[in-house]
């Protein structure tokens, strides 16, 4: 080979290994400018890279051409190669692999389940529907109790273990009406025309909002 470039070290068909046998990675460091005679680096600052220890070898294979438009963002398979792949803008549309309707979805930390949805242009909170008895589940939103068919008596439902600020919805079916629990006290009674209360958990306690 012919280099005419000036000022550049070449080191030709060969790999460059910055080794050490001290228990210290050594780096590679790019200086920024600078333009100082006298004692180096002195004030100038530098990018460096360097490895981790490591379980195994690893090499990235950079992309073989520049990003198609600005934006994009460098991505990598497992093995390593590396690729440009658009990042997110202002317009990004979340899909799942069931619909093509772009649709976003927001799960509950401490529970399982979609707590809350965008879909088409439509907010949808996740809901319930309890025969009877039982217990809200903590991911639940909306719930709604039907009719047990059991006279004279309301059913109970209990809620969940609630998060400051959580709000619950809870309707019923039932003419007899839905006692709606803590856990240890009735804290409400839903009668079948009262539609709906609303639930704010505040102050350690869940307590209805008139």
């Amino acid at each position: 080979m012919t280099i005419s470039a000036s000022d550049v070290a070449v080191f030709g068909n060969t790999d460059l290994w910055l080794a050490n046998n001290d228990n210290a990675p050594s780096e590679l460091r790019f200086f920024e400018a600078y333009n100082t005679a006298g004692a180096f680096p002195n004030t100038a600052n530098y990018t460096a890279f360097k490895a981790q220890a490591q379980t195994g070898d690893i090499t990235y294979t950079l992309p073989p051409s520049a990003p198609t438009t600005t934006g994009q963002i460098l991505s990598a398979t497992t093995g390593g190669v590396m690729s440009w792949v658009d990042g997110p803008t202002l317009a990004q549309s979340f899909s799942n692999n069931s619909s093509t309707t772009p649709t976003l979805n927001l799960t509950n930390s401490n529970a399982t389940g979609t707590a809350l949805q965008i879909s088409d242009g439509k907010m949808v909170v996740s809901t319930a529907s309890y025969a009877s008895a039982g217990t809200i589940g903590g991911d639940v939103v909306a719930a709604h109790v039907n009719d047990n068919g059991v006279g004279s008596s309301a059913a109970t439902i209990t809620l969940p273990t609630g998060v400051a600020g959580q709000i619950l919805y809870v309707s019923t079916a039932d003419p007899d009406g839905v006692a709606i629990s803590d856990g240890v006290t009735t804290i409400y009674t839903l009668a079948d025309d009262d539609v709906v209360v609303t639930l704010l958990f505040i102050g350690g306690k869940w307590k209805p909002i008139p």
